[in-house]
């Protein structure tokens, strides 16, 4: 059981006799449960689920926000009347093992009553777009599969492998904003236990291969795929002291242009 206070004071012009938002007291109680079930289909095969709730209260932005937010180029109005976000959640996981090879395969579905979102309108405040907090009930459901192979005669090379889905909307069939676009990702990586006097070595390259999101929600734009290439390096240095943790990573090494969907910046 969790419960929650916010209490806003009186802050002259900004929340004051007039303004849209006024000084509140907000009270919120909840609570959660969850069951789980794990069962062993034999040595290498295992399959789990999962039913769970879960909640949010609404936080002090979404609560009380009138004015621009400078980070994102917005002029952004809260809610105080929003009320606690809470969810009913199942999820399916089979996993896979075998010597080298590890496979794994998941699909979860989310029921959201009073979802909490930022949508954009057609109001404007001195050229910032007007964006205001809303509530609606709304599903959120996807899947996730991911391998891997790394088998001795390799030498320390591994193969990896996700795919990740996702798919947001209101009870109105309109999409959620802010939901990002299915991606896959393939990785060669090369690890050594021990290279002189460092441990740890490794070496990854990785391909991404993001898809185009046709799927927008009102006031959002469609954004186009895209390739992005990126490597990892690191290592650890033992030295007197302790351990000297060094790493180093290089995104979008072909320096692609892009848009990203989740990028509130984007524009």
């Amino acid at each position: 059981i969790n419960w929650k206070e916010i209490q806003t004071m009186a802050t002259r012009s900004l929340n004051g006799p007039g303004q849209r938002i006024q000084p509140f007291t907000i009270n919120r109680e909840t609570m959660n449960a969850m069951l789980g079930l794990v069962w062993n289909a034999g040595d290498n095969l295992m399959l789990k689920s999962n039913l769970s709730s879960g909640f949010r209260a609404p936080n002090l932005a979404e609560l009380s926000s009138n004015g621009v937010h400078e980070g994102v180029y917005r002029y952004e109005i809260g809610n105080p009347n929003l009320k606690v976000e809470q969810n009913l959640n199942a999820d399916l996981n089979l996993e896979y093992r075998h010597h080298a090879l590890f496979m794994s395969a998941s699909v979860y579905a989310n029921r959201f009553f009073h979802y909490i979102y930022l949508s954009g309108s057609n109001d404007t405040w001195l050229g910032f777009p007007v964006f205001y907090f809303k509530q609606d009930n709304a599903w959120l459901y996807g899947s996730e599969w991911q391998g891997s192979l790394k088998p001795t005669s390799w030498g320390g090379l591994e193969w990896k492998e996700l795919f990740s889905f996702t798919r947001g909307l209101r009870t109105d069939k309109q999409n959620l904003p802010f939901i990002p676009a299915p991606h896959l990702k393939n990785a060669l990586r090369y690890e050594r236990k021990h290279l002189g006097k460092m441990d740890g070595v490794f070496a990854e390259a990785e391909l991404q291969y993001v898809m185009a999101q046709q799927r927008p929600a009102v006031f959002e734009t469609s954004t186009p795929d895209y390739f992005l290439l990126n490597i990892y390096l690191g290592c650890n240095i033992p030295s007197s002291t302790g351990k000297w943790i060094l790493g180093l990573s290089g995104l979008n090494l072909l320096n692609k242009t892009y848009t990203d969907h989740l990028s509130r910046l984007k524009y």
